[in-house]
């Protein structure tokens, strides 16, 4: 399965790994992040993308900065044997966070459901 998400300019945007039926976990395979920029942001932070759901609840740290008319890859990350949701029936969420004026958020999950 794959989750997906479009986030708007200066735009908090969440990721969601639904789960699917009675006694199934989420297992996220691959995680792909990354940011479209149409302005400029100078890196004076830290973002803190952050997870529902997953063991030691993951959490990454990306600078802020971007070039104008850019796009930043954040994460790219492939987990082969799969992380596996703390909680079965609970979906998974990746919390992305407001990006900046002119910045949004692009991300891409894929996962599959565990007894």
């Amino acid at each position: 399965m794959i989750a997906h998400v479009v986030g708007s300019p200066n735009t908090a945007a969440t990721l969601t790994l639904t789960t699917f039926g009675p006694g199934l976990s989420v297992r996220l395979t691959r995680l792909h992040i990354y940011r479209v920029a149409t302005l400029a942001v100078t890196a004076t932070a830290l973002l803190t993308i952050s997870t529902t759901n997953l063991p030691s609840a993951l959490q990454w740290d990306v600078a802020n900065g971007v070039s104008a008319f850019s796009k930043t890859l954040d994460i790219d990350l492939s987990f082969p044997e799969g992380i596996v949701a703390a909680l079965p029936e609970t979906d998974v969420v990746i919390t992305l966070p407001a990006p900046g004026l002119g910045v949004s958020w692009r991300g891409l999950a894929v996962y599959s459901m565990v007894r």
